[in-house]
């Protein structure tokens, strides 16, 4: 039997059945119902074991229904591309028989497992290598996802996008704007899921220090999208070489988190010693082994990633099936999850402060809270770039509903995951966290992620932040610390217009928009919060102390106060930043020290510095005080 795919039609079903030699061999496979592309999706199978007679098996049906099986392949005499595949279900499945056996037909079609479009779009002036060297070993994006087992296809009109000009920036707005429009180009708008990824090549982030970032929004186009910073890679190297081989790298990296790939050096995976093409160089071996990853590269992915790209259930693989992070492909690896234990060493503090006014938020506010990281110990600790980016992949928030009681309900605890997964250059290295210096602060967002809402629901929640830093072999251990927890509630609605206002705050489009702090994506977004601050701070009594509509002023403040890329009739252009709007919006917060109570530390004193900078755009130039 031929390695690779087959592919059958037996009146009844479709069969795409995938066998993989590795580990003694390998089936999986999808049934569907039979037609023409695209075929309405039945069910996934994968072998489990094998004996004597055949494999056992998992089928996963639509709506996650699963059952246990017996397959068996029988060949063809002097046909080797050609197989009779048998398909028994324990259980009954939506669509698929119970008490016969499913057989089709099937002929091998081609060495690869699955098949993935890319669409690629450049900025004007950006230069991207087609192909690098590593190891003598020549190798572009195509062939590391062939090494996979994935055939690459080119989708759409690769197209040049206008460099940044007349305003507007790479910001994770403009970013997800600019994938939403370019697929809604040669694809049909609304919800799809497709073995088809948009991919950016563009100049540099908004925000310095990003190399690549993956989009997972609950909306039209999850884990479709993805960008790289291809300058900002060419600015952290020094020679031409280093450049062509980081841009490839991450290029790969992205559109393996498309693929629901995570970093190998995350808690949940444990593996900071992988040169696989989903770590860091910068953090392999705990940071300290950026030569020995590039020696030991190959442009590849580590055994359980190749399986779970292979032979993993078509909605946890294919971009829009699944939410990011949430197939565990990892843990059945041989060798298991390697153990990363909670780290005991005193001294250093995790927690998360709400706001002065209390860890309590109004029913459709947006939930933010500030990070903080605190060494009062003696000992130093080596940290990266953006350690407490909940984006970057080291920052976790463990999400458990509770009861009345406060009692955790465990089986509903989940990790926030972010609609936007950045990638980042840590090329400066680790930053020394020594004993005295000043705590490490971040604010972080928490209501709407790539599953959509994580704490929609009025009642009682535990948060706690966990937090690993990545050690080495003959070096620091890897640290993992958990933070204490943090009781907070979300009120039930007091009112009938908070329960009107919370309901059209809680559409999938409206938290998206939220998430990012603007933007013109996401339909009227924009007009639907603007509306409900307007209505609240002229019915609210006292609405500067009302903390849903002190959120949705400082959200709209920084709405405005950026530039953004729109695209109407196949043409990019600029809705230009307004700085009085955003001084409408934000100059009143600043103004009244109970409004500020309604936000975490680290966001009000940014909400104070972003009113003092639009300021500064609205004032004219005022000579220095001697000169007057």
């Amino acid at each position: 039997m031929l390695e690779g795919r087959y592919e059958g039609d037996s009146g009844r079903y479709f069969l795409e059945l995938r066998f993989d030699s590795t580990g003694g061999g390998v089936v999986s496979g999808d049934l569907f119902v039979p037609g023409p592309a695209p075929r309405d999706h039945l069910a996934s199978f994968r072998t489990s074991g094998k004996g004597d007679d055949g494999w056992s098996v998992v089928c996963q049906a639509t709506g996650r229904r699963i059952s246990g099986g017996a397959l068996t392949l029988t060949g063809f005499a002097g046909d080797d591309e050609a197989v009779t595949m048998k398909l028994s279900l324990d259980q009954p499945l939506p669509g698929l028989p119970f008490g016969e056996p499913i057989v089709v037909v099937a002929r091998w079609v081609s060495a690869a497992f699955r098949r993935l479009a890319i669409e690629t779009e450049t900025e004007q002036g950006v230069q991207v290598p087609e192909t690098t060297t590593v190891n003598g070993v020549r190798a572009s994006v195509a062939d590391c996802l062939r090494r996979a087992g994935i055939e690459v296809t080119t989708a759409g009109r690769p197209s040049r996008i206008n460099a940044e000009a007349g305003g507007w920036r790479w910001s994770d707005a403009n970013v997800q704007t600019l994938l939403e429009a370019l697929a809604n180009t040669h694809r049909e708008p609304g919800p799809r899921v497709d073995w088809q990824i948009q991919l950016l090549q563009l100049s540099r982030s908004s925000q310095e220090g990003i190399y690549g970032v993956m989009y997972d929004e609950a909306g039209p186009d999850p884990r479709q999208g993805c960008a790289v910073f291809v300058d900002e890679i060419r600015a952290g190297f020094g020679t031409d070489a280093e450049r062509e081989r980081e841009i490839i790298m991450t290029t790969a990296h992205e559109l393996g988190h498309a693929l629901n790939l995570t970093h190998r050096f995350e808690r949940a995976v444990g593996r900071a010693g992988s040169t696989s093409v989903m770590n860091y160089p910068q953090e392999y071996d705990g940071g300290g082994g950026v030569d020995g990853f590039w020696r030991r590269f190959t442009y590849s992915f580590d055994p359980d990633e190749l399986a779970f790209l292979r032979h993993g259930t078509r909605s946890a693989v294919m971009p829009g099936g699944a939410p990011f992070h949430s197939a565990d492909y990892w843990s059945s690896a041989p060798g298991g999850r390697p153990t990363l234990p909670v780290s005991t060493v005193a001294g250093f503090e995790l927690s998360l402060i709400p706001p002065p006014v209390g860890a309590y938020f109004a029913f459709g506010q947006p939930i933010q809270l500030e990070v903080k990281l605190s060494n009062t110990g003696r000992r130093t600790l080596l940290v990266p770039r953006g350690v407490l980016d909940i984006k970057a992949g080291y920052l976790e928030i463990l999400v458990e509903p509770t009861g009345a009681a406060g009692t955790a309900r465990a089986d509903e605890t989940q990790a926030f995951t972010p609609t936007i997964q950045r990638c980042l250059d840590l090329t400066p290295g680790r930053r020394p966290f020594a004993p005295g210096d000043r705590p490490l602060t971040r604010n972080v967002s928490l209501s709407f992620g790539s599953g959509g809402f994580t704490m929609a629901e009025p009642g009682g929640y535990r948060l706690t932040p966990v937090l690993t830093v990545p050690g080495r072999a003959g070096g620091p251990a890897t640290v993992v610390l958990r933070g204490s927890t943090l009781a907070v509630w979300v009120a039930y609605p007091k009112t009938q217009l908070d329960e009107m206002h919370a309901t059209r705050l809680l559409q999938q489009s409206v938290g998206a928009w939220t998430s990012l702090a603007g933007g013109s994506s996401f339909g009227d977004a924009a007009t639907v919060v603007r509306e409900i601050r307007e209505e609240r701070m002229k019915v609210v009594e006292n609405p500067l102390r009302d903390p849903l509509t002190v959120s949705l002023s400082r959200t709209l403040g920084i709405h405005f106060s950026r530039s953004y890329l729109v695209h109407e009739k196949q043409e990019l252009s600029t809705v230009r930043k307004e700085p009085e709007l955003a001084a409408t919006m934000l100059r009143p917060l600043v103004d009244d020290a109970g409004a500020l109570n309604c936000f975490d530390p680290t966001t009000a004193r940014e909400t104070e510095e972003l009113a003092a900078e639009i300021e500064r755009l609205l004032r004219p130039e005022q000579p220095p005080p001697e000169a007057l």
